[in-house]
């Protein structure tokens, strides 16, 4: 018996948005069929500043049943700090 390998994917929508009119729900439907087909999803988070992602792609995001990590914009690479310790954890696990 085979184990799949764990894959994370770390998103940090200020730097890779959703581009308008469309949906972040199907992104990431697209980012799981694509990524995820041979391998176990061990990690699937986005970093963002809810208070400026607009209602329909937070609702998206929790849709998606990913793990939403809202950082203050206005705090200088808050986000970048915040998906570094994300990526430190998932590859010491």
């Amino acid at each position: 018996m085979s184990t799949l390998k764990a894959v994370g994917v770390f998103w940090d929508i200020e730097n890779c948005c959703v581009p308008k009119g469309k949906s972040a729900l199907k992104i990431i439907e697209r980012i799981r069929e694509r990524f995820f087909r041979d391998f176990r999803e061990a990690e699937f988070i986005c970093v963002c500043d809810i208070n400026k992602e607009s209602d329909a792609t937070v609702k998206d995001l929790n849709d998606g049943q990913i793990n939403v990590v809202h950082i203050n914009a206005v705090a200088k690479n808050a986000a970048d700090d915040k998906i570094r310790q994300s990526l430190r954890r998932f590859s010491d696990s």
